[in-house]
């Protein structure tokens, strides 16, 4: 999937995905123009990006500050709690200026019916969490037949949180769906939206958006987050002009962090760290080939889905 061009994926799902008035072909651009609804003029972008980058930033610094302060008596879990609350506080904050600036409505980061599904989004997030599912299972099933028995396996190292960990766990939990959402709305829906209407080649929007969604989330851990990030980027971005909605990439972002989340938290109870989310552990090189894999099993699924949905409708006619 990372190979194959990107129009050469968008047209391929245009096949795949049957078109919902026969009789009329598909706008590749039709998620991106929904921009169209506001003000598309260069100056009016310029602003929106401001306020969104200075809010983002000047609550980053609150945030470090806060965390140089208190650091030695936030309880475990407490930096990543007090992190996702600020970041989502953040592109809200952004969203709302920007959008102002450009006098469009909110839903039209969403879908051109201005409409926010949630049984949509829980279908990107059930699917994601499914396909991830078998995957560890997989992983594990190939790990155990190729180590020897006497060899502790990975998983022997988790642990169940517990104390004020199980707490802030909870209330990290509760945080996610409102900053990956406030992420989709930023970088798939105004970025993506906004610099389309000044660049029109779709291969290109998406790499740099790419590029930006993976600068934006650092490298913590170590070099190759970043082509991690990348991939998890492309195939959002895929998805959302595929399905012309913000929906599903709403609901697989959330269920990525929620695993990140679970899965931060036993090591972190394990380990006796402090932190779930930010910690040194470095990715290994084949992570990108992850959610790569797990976006085209995806994409299959909601072809498949989508052309069984028009069966009655094509039947009726």
């Amino acid at each position: 999937m990372v190979g194959m061009p990107v129009d050469e994926i968008l047209a391929s799902s245009s096949a795949l995905r049957p078109s919902r008035a026969p009789a009329t072909a598909r706008d590749p651009y039709a998620f991106i123009d929904l921009a169209r609804r506001g003000r598309t003029d260069w100056w009016s972008a310029a602003k929106g990006l401001l306020k969104i980058v200075f809010c983002y930033v000047l609550l980053s610094l609150a945030a470090a500050a806060a965390l140089i302060w208190w650091r030695d008596v936030l309880p475990a879990g407490g930096i990543d709690v007090l992190v996702l609350l600020i970041v989502a506080a953040a592109w809200a904050l952004g969203l709302r200026g920007a959008l102002k600036s450009q006098g469009r409505p909110f839903l039209s980061l969403v879908s051109a019916d201005g409409r926010l599904r949630l049984s949509r989004c829980c279908l990107g997030a059930g699917l994601w969490l499914a396909v991830s599912l078998l995957w560890l299972v997989g992983g594990s099933l190939v790990e155990a037949m190729t180590t020897s028995t006497g060899s502790d396996l990975s998983l022997g190292e988790l642990s169940w949180p517990h104390g004020t960990l199980l707490i802030t766990t909870a209330l990290c939990l509760a945080l996610i769906p409102f900053q990956a959402a406030g992420e989709e709305l930023v970088f798939r829906g105004w970025l993506t939206q906004t610099l389309g209407q000044f660049l029109r080649s779709r291969r290109l929007l998406l790499l740099i958006v790419a590029v930006v969604f993976a600068l934006a989330h650092g490298s913590l851990h170590g070099l190759y987050a970043f082509p991690f990030y990348l991939v998890m980027s492309l195939g959002l971005s895929l998805l959302t002009l595929w399905d012309e909605r913000l929906e599903l990439a709403i609901g697989i972002h959330t269920a990525q962090n929620v695993m990140a989340v679970i899965s931060g938290a036993f090591f972190a109870a394990s380990s006796g760290r402090s932190t779930m989310l930010f910690n040194a552990i470095e990715v290994p090189w084949w992570s990108a080939l992850v959610p790569a894999t797990q976006f085209v099993i995806v994409y299959v699924i909601f072809a498949w889905l989508e052309r069984r949905r028009s069966r009655p409708a094509a039947a009726l006619t």
